[in-house]
């Protein structure tokens, strides 16, 4: 007999659940302000790209407006990555089921007024991007700093994420997914994925 908690994983792929408490959440924003943030890109360096964003038209100047840094696997920053590494491990176990998990750096993503993310996969028909398995995303900004930036999934899940800092959310990198519009102030996430090999 299922439980509660599989049954909904099971219809929605998605997993929702408290890591950092507020005090973690505000170290780790003070922590992240010396990083050097970039325009974010669709696809980053890979030349070939997405297949399914052809048909999504998710290569569309504008489809994608944010700001990413890589958030560096050292000392200052070891406690994050056993946290994250710790609960993702968990919900792997108990939910996701996957038999090899391995991670590369994470990202910090910032979105200003007007920045947004369209509908998009995170798993694609290219190299390293076939080899996703799980999206992490990790909410760093209290939702009281920002307005918009509602993170979304096809088919809609029953009611919204609420975002509350701290929180993570676990979802099949196949899912398509999207970050509406920031009206107000900036929404700061950590960013990660789970893959099937060492890439």
């Amino acid at each position: 007999m299922l439980t509660q908690e599989e049954l909904e994983f099971k219809s929605t792929q998605t997993i929702y659940l408290p890591l950092f408490n507020q005090e973690e959440s505000n170290k780790v924003l003070e922590q992240i302000k010396s990083l050097d943030y970039k325009d974010a890109l669709v696809g980053d360096t890979y030349k070939s790209g997405f297949e399914f964003n052809n048909k999504l038209d998710i290569k569309q100047k504008g489809t994608r407006i944010s700001k990413n840094s890589q958030l560096p696997y050292n000392p200052e920053y070891k406690w994050i990555y056993d946290k994250i590494v710790d609960v993702v491990s968990e919900c792997n176990k108990n939910f996701f089921k996957h038999s090899v998990l391995e991670f590369q750096a994470f990202q910090i993503l910032e979105y200003e007024s007007g920045g947004r993310f369209d509908w998009h996969m995170d798993m694609g028909g290219a190299h390293p991007y076939t080899k996703r398995l799980i999206s992490i995303v990790v909410f760093l900004s209290d939702k009281n700093d920002y307005e918009g930036g509602q993170l979304e999934f096809m088919p809609y899940l029953k009611k919204p994420l609420a975002m509350e800092q701290g929180s993570i959310v676990l979802f099949s990198s196949h899912k398509l997914h999207r970050v509406t519009p920031i009206t107000k102030g900036i929404r700061r996430t950590l960013v990660a994925w789970v893959y099937s090999e060492v890439i």
